[in-house]
This record gives structure tokens, C-alpha cells and sequence, in this order.
């Protein structure tokens, strides 16, 4: 073989080890992190009003479920924060839908607030009924709707996003109970997740594996970039997620909501938020969310968000005329490398492990060729320990509650871990694709 693939052979399993010292140092990140978080506090004052917006759309198998969850997340707490949730629905794209999303929010809504008429106030819905809408266009909606014409302390207003599968638990509004002084501009929850068929422990293998992948990156890469607002003196690009995020009501006026014009709203916030230096608090208490159980589903997400990853360019070029171009430069180049790392990630562990057995001479070779295998396992074992510790957690508790359904998980993650590098890859080809259909139409001229 020649000096290219040795030379790409060394560097990756360099990469690898150093990826070992990351995950370490991670995990004590979030250890020390999560042994204190009985003692954080943000202020001790119940002047805190909470807006929840769940914005749901061709969800009328799940929504029933999710409203029934909501309501009783309200009736069950004891913070004296003064919370409102509202559903906002929006027309179906599958038109054959019967019940239609909106039908269903508002049957389930009807029959809980006779059961529990003390909601009444508290817990609402709204439909948007714009045809072309987007989550990003609900969100905005609604919280032009809610606050249109009324006057708020915006210091003291939050609004808070949850998807139609997310589970958060009753400790989060005592977390945000307990203030001092001003409250944060930005709250981020982390999310652990479950394999979201049926919410119990008939579930497959992939949707195992998906879960406790994803999981993974919450825990090691999520939480310990967003404890970093600079490195080396350069500021760092900060991840912000639409499910178990905050907002403070005025930065949310400053930045006029939600980006519209870009297809995943939350990383382009991100981006936004970084690019103002808006700091983005981690929220010591966990989130359930679902994860896709099946291998199209699970691909088909994460073609998505590898979209709002690769368009890191189209955000920069969005600042433009601000005075802040550079720097935006800077950010959209450490999204490019984070999309770059994820396609490239899976085929690098093949090629090192291939070449490491076959081309490189001695046990050495060998054993480095497993350097990116044991890194995946490394990254595992420590995200299930956390995961096995976390006590608001029930469904995933409850998927993994086996311990071989634990070593199952760690021993194929290797697997799972190669083939999350095909939504990225998958999604380039299907990018160039496009880039190369004799109808494309350029982006000076879209604007």
C-alpha cells in the first residue's frame, strides 16, 4: 500500500485516542456536573412566568398520548411558577389523516379539562391555519397569538419548546422554581432517549441501539461544548436543541423568534445565539424523548438534521452587513468540520480496522485497527452508566432494565455506530444530486 493510506491509517487512530481522553474527560465533566445539581439553583422567586408551546403537526396517532402526559406534568406540580401550556396544531400535510391532528388535540383537551377542571386557564390549544407552515412559523404564531397586546415583564417570561414525544419530568419546574436576581436568557435540557415504538420494552435491536447512540451524544458532545462558550480565545458554536429549550421572552423578541427561512430552526438558532454571544444555561435535569424505532425512519431524521448542519454557510452569508460576517464565518467553518466528523466518522472506523488486520505487519497493527471499535465501546459504557443513574427517567429505565439488554446495546454499538454515518452521506449524494438537476435554481437568485 502506498504512504496516503498509512499516513490516513496513523492519523485516525490518533484521532480515536484522542477521542478516548475526550470521552473521559466528558464524563467527569458530567459527573462532577450532575453531583452538584440537588444544590443549583437560579432564583427563589415565583415571579416567573412560563410559556410551554408543543407544536405538533400529522401527529394524530401520537398527540392523544402526549396531551394526556401534558396534563397531568401540570397537575402534578407543586412549583408556584405560573405555567401555561398550549398545543398548537396545524393543518396535516397527509389530507386522508381522519382524525385529523387538530381533531384530536381538541377531543382530548375537551374530555381532561372536564376531569380536571382546575386546568382550565392553565392548558390550551391553538391552530395555526397556515397551509405553508413550518414549526418554526407555529412557534412564532403562537407566541405573537399569546402575548399580543398585553404587557409583560419580559425578564420574567420564558418560553419553553417540547416535541409531541418529549416526557420531561415534574423536576424541571422545581429546577425553575428557585431563582435569585436576573434569570437566564436561555435554558437548554438534555435529551435521553427511548426507542419511541409503543414507549415500552417491544422494541428492536436498531431502535436500542439508535437510542442509546443518541443518547451518547447528548451526554458527551452536547452538554460538555454548550459548558464551553470559548476555546482558546475563539468562540465556540454553540448547539441549542427544540426540545426541553428556553427562552427568555425578550432575547426571543431581539432575535424575532424563530428563523423561518431555514429548514432546522433549533441548530440555526444555535447559531444565531452564538453569533450574539447570548449564553445558553444546561438544565441539570433530563429529558425523555423518542427516538425512530425503525432503520428508514432513524435515517430519514437524521438526513434532517444533517441538513441544518451543512447549511452552517447559508447562516453565515444571513449575516452579511452585520458587522459580525467574520466571526459568523468562523462559526459556519466549526459546523462544516462537526458535519464533516459525522460523515466521515463510520467509514474511518472500517478503514482502520480493515487496514490495521490486513496491511499493517505485527500485533500492533492489529490491535490499532481496533482503536476506533474500542472507542465506540469506551463512549458506550460510560454514557449507560450515566444513563443507568438518572432517576427521572422511567421509559428508558424501563427499556434497558435487563442488564443483557444493557451489554447487547454496548457490544453492537460498533455497528449502529458505521451505519450513522449513512443519513450524512446519504443526504450529500442526494445534495449533489440536486446541485447537478438541470432545474436548480441558484441561491444568489432564490433571494
Amino acid at each position: 500500500m502506498g504512504a496516503f493510506p498509512n499516513i490516513l491509517f496513523y492519523l485516525s487512530v490518533a484521532a480515536f485516542v484522542a477521542g478516548w481522553l475526550y470521552c473521559f474527560l466528558s464524563f467527569r465533566d458530567l459527573q462532577f456536573w450532575l453531583s452538584a445539581r440537588d444544590m443549583v439553583q437560579i432564583s427563589k422567586s415565583s415571579k416567573l412566568k412560563l410559556t410551554v408551546l408543543v407544536p405538533v403537526r400529522d401527529e394524530a396517532d401520537n398527540v392523544s398520548d402526549s396531551v394526556r402526559y401534558f396534563a397531568n406534568w401540570l397537575a402534578e406540580s407543586s412549583s408556584p411558577v405560573d405555567v401555561r401550556l398550549f398545543f398548537v396544531s396545524a393543518i396535516d400535510r397527509v389530507s386522508t389523516q381522519h382524525p385529523t391532528t387538530r381533531q384530536v388535540v381538541e377531543q382530548t383537551l375537551s374530555d381532561i379539562l372536564t376531569e380536571t377542571p382546575q386546568l382550565a386557564g392553565k392548558f390550551a390549544h391553538l391552530h395555526c391555519s397556515n397551509p405553508d407552515t413550518s414549526k418554526a412559523n407555529q412557534v412564532n404564531w403562537a407566541v405573537s397569538k399569546i402575548f399580543e397586546g398585553k404587557k409583560q415583564n419580559e425578564k420574567e417570561t420564558l418560553i419553553g419548546l417540547y416535541d409531541v414525544d418529549a416526557r420531561p419530568s415534574n423536576k424541571v419546574l422545581q429546577f425553575l422554581t428557585n431563582a435569585e436576581g436576573s434569570f437566564p436568557e436561555c435554558l437548554q435540557q438534555f435529551t435521553i432517549y427511548y426507542s419511541a415504538r409503543g414507549r415500552g420494552q417491544n422494541v428492536t435491536v436498531w431502535g436500542q441501539l439508535a437510542a442509546m447512540w443518541q443518547s451518547r451524544f447528548s451526554l458527551l458532545v452536547e452538554a460538555f461544548v454548550l459548558n464551553r462558550p470559548s476555546l482558546m480565545g475563539v468562540r465556540t458554536l454553540r448547539w441549542t436543541i427544540g426540545n426541553g429549550f428556553y427562552m427568555r421572552l425578550d432575547s426571543f423578541n431581539k432575535l424575532e423568534g424563530l428563523s423561518e427561512n431555514h429548514e432546522v430552526e433549533d441548530i440555526e438558532l444555535g447559531f444565531r445565539l452564538s453569533l450574539e454571544d447570548i449564553p445558553i444555561q444546561r438544565i441539570p435535569i433530563f429529558l425523555e424523548s423518542g427516538n425512530p424505532d425503525s432503520i428508514a425512519d432513524d435515517i430519514s431524521q437524521k438526513q434532517r438534521w444533517f441538513r441544518g448542519i451543512w447549511h452552517y454557510l447559508e447562516y453565515a452569508r444571513d449575516a452579511r452587513g452585520t458587522g459580525k460576517f467574520r466571526l459568523a464565518k468562523i462559526l459556519a467553518a466549526q459546523g462544516i468540520l462537526r458535519g464533516l466528523g459525522w460523515v466521515s466518522f463510520g467509514p474511518l472506523i472500517l478503514f482502520v480496522l480493515v487496514y490495521g488486520v490486513v496491511f499493517v505487519d505485527g500485533i500492533v497493527g492489529g490491535l490499532l485497527g481496533f482503536s476506533g471499535v474500542i472507542y465506540v465501546i469506551f463512549a458506550a459504557i460510560l454514557s449507560e452508566k450515566i444513563v443507568v443513574s438518572l432517576e427521572e427517567l422511567p421509559i428508558v429505565q424501563g427499556q434497558i432494565s435487563q442488564f443483557h439488554q444493557r451489554v447487547l446495546r454496548i457490544t453492537l454499538a460498533p455497528i449502529y455506530a458505521v451505519a450513522f454515518s449513512l443519513a450524512p452521506i446519504s443526504e450529500l449524494a442526494l445534495s449533489l444530486a440536486r446541485s447537478f438537476s438541470p432545474r436548480r435554481i441558484s441561491w444568489s437568485a432564490s433571494k
